[in-house]
């Protein structure tokens, strides 16, 4: 059983052995850098090294097409059709000058917050991914859409013949290091095979 006692050395020997690290990078004149955004990059998706693998560069279409034999009848069956049949995501991908120290990581993990402003819905982004020097967050198209139709009590609605659904989304974020937003213009292409 961990006691206070412990948890209180294992923190001291922690601090002991980054400021043991901080000296001697002083003592031969190196300096660590300081934390800076190198790069945001709008992003679909991301590997697990922080490489985006889709990148949204100017106005991303996506074209979603809804099997002939299907009752997708109203938003609300849309959103979940495109949520979870075709996991479309938005997102962004923050590249740092550097590495993360151990303290930062621990700042970012308990203050890192995201949200979305999609044509006036305000939310939380939901997926996150941290490495050593780049954060990933992203959020699922088809729970904007669902967010959006539900706040204007339309889900339940029929949303008409198949069509193109364009949207503008603001992503922002916000740390005790950082913080700062990223814009994105996207379509929805909705066709019934």
């Amino acid at each position: 059983m961990i006691t206070n006692f412990y948890i209180k050395k294992i923190y001291k020997i922690q601090f002991l052995n980054i400021f043991i690290i901080y000296s001697i990078f002083n003592l031969f004149g190196c300096s660590i850098q300081e934390l800076k955004i190198q790069e945001i990059i709008p992003c679909e998706y991301s590997s697990q090294e922080g490489i985006c693998e889709t990148p949204i560069n100017g106005k991303k279409e996506y074209s979603i097409l809804i099997p002939k034999d299907s009752k997708i009848e109203t938003w609300n069956q849309l959103s979940n059709f495109i949520y979870f049949k075709s996991r479309v995501s938005t997102g962004f991908i923050i590249k740092f000058n550097r590495p993360f120290l151990l303290n930062e990581k621990e700042i970012i993990l308990s203050s890192y917050k995201s949200n979305y402003n999609f044509n006036g819905i305000f939310g939380t982004i939901e997926g996150f991914d941290m490495g050593d020097d780049y954060i990933y967050s992203f959020v699922y198209v088809g729970n904007l859409l669902k967010e959006k139709q539900k706040e204007k009590k339309e889900d339940q609605r029929s949303f008409g013949k198949y069509q193109s659904l364009p949207f503008q989304i603001v992503l922002n974020f916000k740390s005790d290091l950082f913080s700062g937003e990223i814009e994105t213009n996207q379509e929805i292409k909705v066709t019934k095979e």
